[in-house]
């Protein structure tokens, strides 16, 4: 069934962002015009890109996957009221071009329930309006995109109708309680034409075990670093809302991590993906899945 509203949303940005990872294109110009420095300092500007590659994604030719899981919230008059539940899943497969340059494809699907519920929120009662609203899901789509360990995404997909600008940042990265925690933000101004821009501020925390970390540096374990992740983002009204002029923002909370297979996934994302979209991630899993 076609949608009538309008071709963007927040879910297709959120989308968009998982499928090139929203890595920083500015998260450090200095970085950018140095090269890298491999493993002599971790935490570094020059090692940065390859820190986020690590944490981020798999080895070369091996898929890993993400979840996160959380709550949307209006944000209307400084007053917080939840809005539904999300669960969120994508799969990453990496695939190496050269020594500094690699590709990363990318599903993503983002699926939303009433709070505290496991069942697709397909009719939603807007609090702020008093309307219902009717919520459609898209089946994920593959989208590639190209990544320097010198600089961060070389090329990167537009989310399918929309003109937006973006500004990422990535790091620093810092040592805290045997982990190593690494910061990206991303800020988006969706163009819409005669209507004011859509301004979307994604915040995301990876943390990873410096024990793990250096399972991996010292070629163990075939490149998989167990990682996990918090999420925030704050932005306009999606359209998908149906607000109309009311004021307001949206507000998510949800964390999550990084898996190896579709089957260590949640189960109540798996059930909500088995129901809609069984075989969507099945042209960038691993052959063993």
């Amino acid at each position: 069934m076609s949608d009538p509203r309008p071709r963007f949303s927040r879910r297709k940005l959120l989308i968009s962002s998982l499928g090139v990872g929203v890595a920083a294109a500015t998260a450090s110009r200095e970085a950018a015009a140095r090269p890298t420095a491999g493993a002599d300092d971790p935490l570094g500007a020059d090692y940065l890109h390859t820190l986020y590659r690590r944490i981020r994604f798999g080895a070369d030719g091996a898929s890993v996957y993400w979840w996160l899981r959380g709550t949307r919230y209006g944000l209307v008059d400084n007053v917080l009221t939840p809005f539904f539940d999300m669960h969120v899943g994508s799969i990453h497969r990496r695939r190496d071009l050269d020594a500094e340059r690699y590709e990363i494809s990318t599903a993503a699907a983002i699926y939303y329930t009433a709070v505290g519920s496991s069942t697709l929120l397909e009719r939603w009662d807007n609090p702020v309006t008093g309307r219902s609203v009717r919520f459609e899901y898209a089946a994920p789509r593959i989208a590639t995109a190209t990544y320097s360990l010198r600089s961060g995404p070389l090329a990167e997909p537009e989310p399918p109708g929309m003109r937006a600008e973006r500004t990422h940042f990535l790091g620093p990265a810092r040592r805290d309680a045997g982990r190593i925690w690494l910061d990206e933000a991303t800020h988006v101004r969706v163009d819409r034409g005669a209507r004011p821009p859509m301004k979307v501020h994604d915040l995301y925390t990876y943390s990873v075990a410096e024990s793990d970390l250096a399972r991996v540096q010292a070629r163990r374990r075939g490149g998989y670093t167990p990682a996990l992740a918090t999420f925030n983002d704050f932005n306009d009204w999606s359209p998908r809302f149906e607000m109309g002029d009311h004021p307001g923002s949206s507000i998510s909370r949800c964390s999550g991590s990084k898996v190896g297979t579709q089957a260590a996934m949640p189960a109540t994302w798996r059930s909500l993906h088995t129901a809609l979209y069984p075989r969507s991630f099945a042209p960038l899993q691993a052959a063993r899945e």
